[in-house]
């Protein structure tokens, strides 16, 4: 986890998670296994207080994944454009239909 010092706010956080090489159906199978690499990267950014509190009002998340199957790198960016609280919400939004 990443912190502004100078505020202390929450400004991102990195997860990294590594799968060890598994075993094959015999010995040729189980050298060609390989170690696979997961990153998960949030970004928070574009602070604003909302009823006396500071909240981000953009949000990354980044994902790479290097794996025996190939590699992967997938971008997600949420630019919000209002936040509200405090609000009733209808019991409706609760019910599985």
């Amino acid at each position: 986890m990443y912190f502004d010092p100078e505020n202390f706010r929450h400004v991102r956080t990195q997860y990294n998670f590594e799968v060890g090489a598994g075993m094959g159906n015999g010995p040729n199978e189980s050298a060609s296994q390989q170690t696979s690499y997961y990153q998960l990267i949030e970004t928070f950014d574009n602070f604003a207080v909302v009823d006396g509190l500071t909240l981000p009002h953009k949000y990354k998340m980044q994902l790479s994944v290097q794996s025996q199957r190939g590699a992967l790198l997938s971008d997600w960016t949420f630019d919000i454009s209002r936040i509200s609280h405090k609000e009733p919400l209808d019991e409706q939004l609760f019910t599985i239909k």
